[in-house]
């Protein structure tokens, strides 16, 4: 808990360092790669770099945290911190890496603040990234623990050993543990890896993907990496999916590839809740290996899954998705494909009637539809205590919650849909 004269003095400056914040980051990074350049290379995704998506979510979540512990009726940052703490924990980061960043962070603060940077001021916002890099630590410490290896040491090879099509553009890998090591651990539904790919500039970088198999699958775990295209705009030297595009492109049985342990705060609700599950693009992944455990587990409550793309053979594991709900008695679907839709008609739109009464609502895409999602639910009255959000890229600032347009939708029982419609991108990377 802060001090009240530095809770005071964090109020005061809120606005400024709001308005700033996304400079402050730009500033920052600049700072921090200048003086540690394997990061950029190695460890930071330079696309979201590139396009400026991380400096906006370190600005959102600094933002967010600091608003909490000083803005009365302010967002809970349970969720936003469970899910830094688990990006963290699945890239290896650890406590010493926490004076770094503040060194830089702060320099950045002073120099695009200046004047406005007092002792006083510059001492109270030091106690809010301390009580933020506390938390985190704990936090990350925990998991570590809980996956009986030493902080950081999440890393190892995988053998994959099958490679399929999944959908058009996409592929799925299963890996196991190479020859002589013991057997991959088991993991959550829900849950995901970082994996580290060598690119012919020679970085390593890394991105995260979902655990898209069962988790019954002993020793064994499945990712599904779609292909992403460039868009307009896209950078000239780190293009969208450079990650992505290497695995489908280069990675194929009988390779063997490096990753972190399964990591992830995508929990299933109690026994009987209803749960709603939205997702566009590669989003549906993380939402099949839920699937897989609640078909294995006999599960009988009530579900529902939306979800949006742009072309039926886009949908990965379209088959796999129909058996699913067929073996899951209280279970429906709508997907909704926007490829040959007017451009008015192209946006999946959720309504209340999408949601039952007490349901939990987890939401997996890319970041413009998830907030899009968010918007509309709590606009038909769905409680923002019950929605959840899949983040595998740059964290949002979770204040933000711009509408979208809205749209016809349809729905059929057990996979044999009626409608269909495109996600607004491609998903994870």
């Amino acid at each position: 808990m802060l001090t009240p004269r530095s809770a005071t003095l964090i109020a005061a400056t809120l606005p400024l360092v709001s308005e700033h914040m996304e400079q402050i980051s730009a500033d920052f990074y600049r700072r921090l790669f200048s003086a540690h350049p394997a990061l950029e290379s190695d460890l930071f995704n330079r696309g979201n770099q590139a396009r400026g998506d991380q400096q906006r979510a370190l600005a959102g979540a600094v933002v967010a945290f600091a608003r909490h512990l000083t803005t009365p009726g302010a967002p809970p940052v349970a969720e936003l911190m469970a899910r830094i703490s688990n990006k963290h924990a699945s890239l290896g980061i650890v406590e010493d890496q926490y004076p770094v960043v503040h060194e830089h962070l702060f320099a950045a603060i002073a120099a695009v603040l200046g004047d406005a940077v007092t002792a006083d001021v510059g001492a109270a916002w030091n106690e809010v990234y301390w009580l933020m890099a506390d938390e985190l630590v704990a936090a990350e410490s925990a998991l570590y623990r809980h996956a009986h290896v030493g902080d950081g040491e999440v890393w190892g090879d995988r053998l994959v050993i099958d490679r399929q099509q999944a959908a058009e553009g996409t592929v799925s890998l299963v890996l196991a543990a190479p020859e002589g090591q013991p057997p991959l651990p088991s993991f959550l539904p829900g849950q995901f890896i970082s994996v580290q790919m060598r690119l012919p500039d020679g970085a390593e970088q890394i991105r995260q993907y979902s655990l898209s198999s069962s988790p019954g699958m002993d020793g064994r775990w499945r990712i599904t990496v779609r292909r992403i295209e460039p868009t307009r705009g896209s950078h000239a030297a780190y293009l969208p999916g450079e990650v992505s595009n290497a695995i489908v492109d280069t990675v194929h049985e009988g390779d063997t590839i490096r990753t972190s342990l399964p990591f992830g705060a995508v929990g299933l609700p109690d026994e009987g809740v209803p749960l709603v599950m939205i997702s566009a693009g590669a989003g549906i992944t993380p939402f099949l290996g839920i699937l897989h455990y609640l078909a294995d587990t006999g599960d009988a409550r009530t579900i529902r899954v939306l979800h949006s793309d742009r072309t039926p053979e886009r949908l990965a594991h379209r088959g796999e998705l129909d058996e699913l709900l067929a073996r899951l008695p209280g279970a429906d679907a709508v997907l909704w494909f926007t490829d040959g839709r007017a451009q008015e008609d192209r946006h999946l739109r959720v309504s209340a009637t999408d949601v039952p009464d007490g349901a939990v609502v987890v939401v997996c895409g890319p970041i413009p539809f998830m907030t899009s999602v968010r918007a509309q639910l709590i606009d038909a009255g769905v409680d923002p205590g019950l929605i959840r959000t899949a983040v595998f890229g740059p964290e949002p600032d979770p204040l933000r919650d711009p509408t979208a347009p809205g749209t016809r939708r349809s729905r059929s029982r057990h996979g044999r849909h009626a409608g269909e419609a495109s996600s607004t991108g491609d998903g994870k990377p």
